[in-house]
């Protein structure tokens, strides 16, 4: 170990480029929190597998760290599911374990010029697996939100793993504001874990700044040990996954989804450096929104995209409203119902005139027609009886229609960040169902208790408000 360290760093050394101060000054100081629960309603959360992460990034022109925390976990499963029946109480397992892992490396630029760029990136790191306390901090905010804790025998002792890895990225520049990136990824956890994967991403670009990525991968991963929650969940994310990245501001919304999966994970990163960085917003060309609002008795997320329609008052507006998987709250103790409701929108928004506004708000109207997606599963991986991991109670569609009034705060920007400008938002508005009958069975899918739904479902909700200048 200690001579493939010494080769690793001895080429380094011969590829180091010239420096200067600026090349040890960081330009993104990142903190980050990731959870199942951010879905995007591209996935379902079960609340399962990887569950929460902390995260802490620090990059400059010619180093980077970056130290991740990471829960594991596996509530029950058996090896012939997904795909087979099994009653066997005797094959069912169930285990969970932590992940804390601290790498540091070196950004190389074996060339960069208008049209092409190569960047290797070797990495060192040291990490821990095993139990760091994760299921206790897990389970005080459980205990805070009043839903039922997660108890979890850990997989094994815990191990101390020497890490070394590489990134090898290659970048062609199509447009201006459009980059093709192909790159290789190693991770090697030595005695733990050793994965490999190929990625491919568009990369969008405005200001020199890449405010949007969207990628494919590719990942091959090989156990070092013998833990079943970590066998499980490698498999699971093996193979090809999606993963896109979106870039506001200080505001960083990474998502990521196995392919063959049906959970998906997503870190919010806020980077202090943006607020240090030259501002060069002029004027908001579209506007991206995020929020929470409280729908037919549920708390839904809230996502828009918004864009003006030349200088009038009006702008074309996308609202997605999505749950990851909220259980009700006549819980049972073993078996977990999950529902997934997913509404896509799309509509017109009118800005009232000034007269009607305040410096400090600005009301609106809107109106929008679209589909909303009912989803409901039932858990039985957490019974050792179940002869099926789970099955599926009701995936329907209904039409909807929407009608929202609401009110932007500090429309004259609260607070401006390189290309962006930042508000927030109130929203009142109302869904109308002209199926209810239909709503009424399709929300009551699967429920102990049920109750009778009428076509106008209001709601209340707020949001933040982000415009990018492009």
């Amino acid at each position: 170990m200690k001579k493939l360290i010494l080769i690793f760093l001895t080429i380094n050394l011969f590829l180091l480029p010239a420096l200067d101060n600026n090349s040890f000054i960081p330009n993104n100081v990142s903190l980050g929190m990731g959870n199942d629960r951010w879905t995007y309603g591209l996935s379902r959360n079960d609340d399962d597998h990887l569950t929460y992460s902390f995260n802490i990034l620090i990059e400059a022109p010619f180093y980077f760290f970056k130290t991740d925390i990471n829960s594991y976990t596996n509530r029950g499963w058996k090896d012939a599911w997904p795909n087979n029946e099994d009653g066997n109480p005797s094959n069912f397992y169930k285990g969970r374990y932590d992940a804390l892992d601290s790498q540091i490396g070196i950004n190389l630029n074996l060339l960069d010029n208008s049209y092409l760029a190569l960047s290797f990136k070797p990495k060192l790191g040291i990490s821990v697996f095993g139990n760091i306390g994760l299921q206790e901090a897990q389970n005080v905010w459980h205990r805070f939100i009043k839903i039922p804790q997660v108890v979890l025998p850990y997989d094994g002792e815990n191990i101390v793993s020497p890490y070394l890895g590489a990134e090898l990225d290659f970048s062609l520049n199509l447009f201006d504001f459009l980059h093709l990136n192909l790159g290789f990824e190693s991770n090697n956890y030595i005695m733990f874990e050793y994965s490999q994967g190929l990625t491919t991403k568009l990369r969008f670009y405005s200001q020199n700044i890449n405010y949007l990525s969207l990628g494919v991968e590719y990942w091959f991963y090989q156990n070092g040990t013998t833990w079943k929650t970590q066998s499980l969940i490698n498999e699971w994310i093996r193979g090809f996954r999606f993963t896109t990245n979106l870039k506001l501001g200080p505001l960083h919304i990474s998502y990521m989804k196995a392919l063959s999966y049906t959970q998906g994970s997503t870190i919010l990163f806020f980077n202090i450096m943006d607020f240090f960085a030259p501002i060069t917003w002029k004027e908001d060309d579209i506007y991206f929104s995020q929020g929470l609002v409280k729908l037919i008795g549920q708390s839904y997320h809230y996502i828009a995209f918004e864009k003006a329609i030349g200088e009038s008052n009006f702008s074309i507006i996308e609202t997605i409203k999505y749950t990851p998987g909220n259980p009700p709250k006549d819980r049972l103790k073993n078996n977990r119902l999950k529902r997934m409701y997913t509404s896509v929108l799309l509509g017109a928004k009118y800005y009232l005139p000034s007269a009607w506004s305040k410096d400090w708000v600005n009301f609106f109207l809107s109106a929008s027609l679209g589909f909303e997606n009912f989803n409901t599963v039932v858990l039985y991986n957490m019974d050792p009886s179940a002869t099926l991991p789970g099955e599926k109670v009701c995936n329907d569609y209904l039409f909807l229609m929407d009608v929202q009034l609401g009110f932007d705060l500090f429309p004259d920007t609260l607070l401006l960040a390189q290309n962006i400008s930042i508000n927030g938002s109130i929203l009142t508005g109302c869904h109308i169902y002209p199926d209810y009958n239909k709503l009424t069975a399709l929300v009551n899918a699967g429920m102990s208790k049920t109750k009778a739904y009428k076509a106008f479902q209001p709601y209340i909700g707020v949001v933040l408000k982000v415009g990018l200048d492009l």
